[in-house]
């Protein structure tokens, strides 16, 4: 079982409805280092960490200073620091006892939500500060199953999250901050809160391939399949406005690529282009897209500001 879960926490840490037609791209690729590369639709890129253990982004803070970073450290320990990135220090937030993955901020940025398997399964918990390897309270029990992903209402009222059977078997539910008035949605994994927290992007198996879908969070209605095709589309991630999704997909061959496309699956961009994958994209307000890439020996974090055009 620890195996099968690993399997979804690298697509989406790196993976009822009309389908939305998908623009092919012909892309012009820009060298901007030794090995990552970037298409025209890119203004700028930059690389955060490097040469360290392999890190992954999993949300930027609402003021646009801390990211949380998920960590493996030299003794497979998964654990979250929080990265600044004006001085570019690091605060660990998580114990090494147990392993820590995923991470959502509170608005007010007093705490933030991620799974934690101190308990034999992973459950969703809600730290009681944001350093120092704060204690928790549980938002989910194990009863439930695996709780993993989990997102925050801009509100801070509702918490969006995964439970997981097995790789093919995974729900999207939704619960009050409090741990009460938990709602079960239907099959998906990964929801991200749009930023009005009207609807939810997720990633939902359709026939052999992974794909984006959104609905409402309301209530789980309204879906709506947002890529289609025989490649993987993960890791769905909104901009700042809610007009576009980020998000990870294979359509290009082989290897991972961050793309970009209209909330409703429209106009399809392709942002990296190279030798490597890219993984956990995360669309900031200060309008970066923060994404890790294993460009080099390790999964380094990076992020890219899209062109205005976009």
């Amino acid at each position: 079982m620890r195996r099968t879960i690993s399997i979804l926490l690298f697509c989406a840490l790196p993976l009822m409805s009309s389908c939305a037609t998908q623009t092919p791209l012909v892309v012009t690729e820009e060298q901007v280092s030794e090995k990552v590369t970037i298409t025209g639709a890119v203004g700028s890129i930059e690389q955060l960490t490097i040469k360290g253990p392999d890190e992954y982004p999993s949300g930027l803070s609402p003021d646009s200073r801390w990211l949380l970073l998920n960590v493996t450290d030299t003794e497979k320990n998964k654990v979250i620091f929080k990265l600044d990135l004006q001085n570019r220090s690091k605060v660990v937030i998580t114990s090494k006892s147990s392993n820590s993955t995923g991470g959502a901020w509170f608005p007010d940025m007093s705490s933030i939500v991620y799974s934690n398997d101190r308990s034999g399964r992973s459950v969703i918990v809600q730290s009681l500060g944001v350093s120092g390897e704060a204690g928790v309270r549980f938002v989910t029990q194990p009863a439930l199953g695996n709780s993993l992903f989990p997102d925050v209402s801009v509100d801070g009222k509702d918490i969006a999250f995964s439970i997981f059977t097995n790789v093919d078997d995974n729900q999207i539910a939704m619960i009050d901050s409090t741990g009460t008035n938990l709602r079960v949605y239907g099959s998906g994994w990964s929801p991200q809160f749009s930023p009005d927290s009207k609807t939810l992007a997720f990633v939902q198996k359709t026939g052999e391939q992974y794909h984006i879908c959104t609905m409402s969070s309301s209530n789980g209605s309204n879906l709506i399949q947002l890529t289609s095709g025989d490649s993987m589309n993960v890791s769905a991630t909104w901009s700042p406005d809610g007009r576009k999704l980020a998000f990870v997909s294979t359509r290009s061959g082989k290897h991972r690529h961050l793309f970009v496309m209209d909330s409703s699956g429209q106009n399809v961009v392709q942002l990296t282009e190279g030798n490597f994958d890219v993984s956990n994209p995360k669309w900031g307000k200060d309008g970066y897209l923060y994404f890790a890439a294993n460009a080099g020996s390790n999964w380094d974090v990076w992020r890219l500001k899209p062109k205005s055009i976009l």
